[in-house]
C-alpha cells in the first residue's frame, strides 16, 4: 500500500468508529419504535424506505464513487467493474429491484408462508454478490494493512447480512413473523451488520484514495 498517511488513518479511524456505532443506534431505535407500535415508519429497520434503508444506500454509493475514482486515479479495469457493481447495488437499495424478484416465488408456486422471496432473491443475484466480493477481497489483498483489513472486515459483515436474510424462512417455518422477538432480532443484526460493512468497505476505499493522492504528490 502506499505510503501512510494523517488522512488514511483519519478515514479509517472515522470508519472504525462510525461502523459499530451505527449499528447500535440502528438497533436501539428500531427496537425503541417497537415499543411505540412501529408508529414512526423512518425509524424501522425492516422497511426499505425508511432512514436506515437511505444509510445504507448513501454509504454504498460512497464506496463505488471511492472505486471509480480508484479506477481513474490507477486505470484498473477491476476496480471499474467494483465501482459499477457497487453502485448497482446502491440503487437496488432505492428501487428495490431485489423485492421485484423475490416475487419470483409466486410464479414458482412456493408456499407463501414461508416468505421465500427472502431466499429467491439471493439466489438469483448469487453470481454477482460473489462476483464483488472477490473483486472487494482483492482489492483488500492489495491494499494490505490496516486498509484490507478494514475492507475484509466489512465484507464478513456484509457476508452476514446476506445469510441473515437468507435464513428467515426458517423463521417463518416455526411462525416467528413480524414483532416475535426471533424475527426482530434478526432485523437487528441483518440490518446492523448490512450498514455497518457498507461503512468499513467506504472506509477502506477512501482510506485507499487519500493514500494514492498523496503518493502522486510525492
Amino acid at each position: 500500500m502506499p505510503g501512510r498517511t494523517d488522512a488514511v488513518d483519519t478515514v479509517l479511524r472515522a470508519g472504525l468508529i462510525a461502523a459499530p456505532a451505527t449499528f447500535a443506534l440502528q438497533g436501539a431505535l428500531h427496537l425503541a419504535n417497537l415499543g411505540l407500535d412501529r408508529r414512526v415508519s423512518l425509524l424501522d429497520a425492516d422497511s426499505d424506505f425508511s432512514a436506515f434503508a437511505w444509510t445504507s444506500s448513501a454509504t454504498t454509493a460512497a464506496a463505488a464513487f471511492a472505486a471509480l475514482l480508484l479506477a481513474a486515479l490507477l486505470w484498473r479495469r477491476s476496480l471499474v467493474l467494483l465501482g459499477l457493481v457497487l453502485a448497482f447495488f446502491s440503487l437496488d437499495d432505492i428501487v428495490a429491484l431485489h423485492e421485484r424478484v423475490g416475487t419470483l416465488d409466486e410464479q414458482l408456486d412456493l408456499p407463501e408462508k414461508l416468505q421465500l422471496q427472502r431466499l429467491v432473491w439471493v439466489i438469483v443475484f448469487m453470481p454477482l454478490l460473489a462476483f464483488a466480493a472477490v473483486l472487494l477481497w482483492r482489492f483488500a489483498a492489495e491494499a494490505g494493512g490496516r486498509t484490507g483489513d478494514t475492507v475484509r472486515a466489512g465484507l464478513v459483515l456484509l457476508v452476514a447480512a446476506v445469510a441473515f436474510e437468507a435464513a428467515t424462512p426458517v423463521l417463518f417455518h416455526f411462525d416467528w413473523g413480524q414483532n416475535s422477538i426471533p424475527y426482530e432480532t434478526e432485523v437487528v443484526f441483518e440490518e446492523g451488520c448490512e450498514v455497518a460493512g457498507w461503512i468499513l468497505v467506504a472506509s477502506g476505499l477512501g482510506a485507499f484514495v487519500c493514500a494514492v493522492a498523496e503518493r502522486r504528490r510525492l
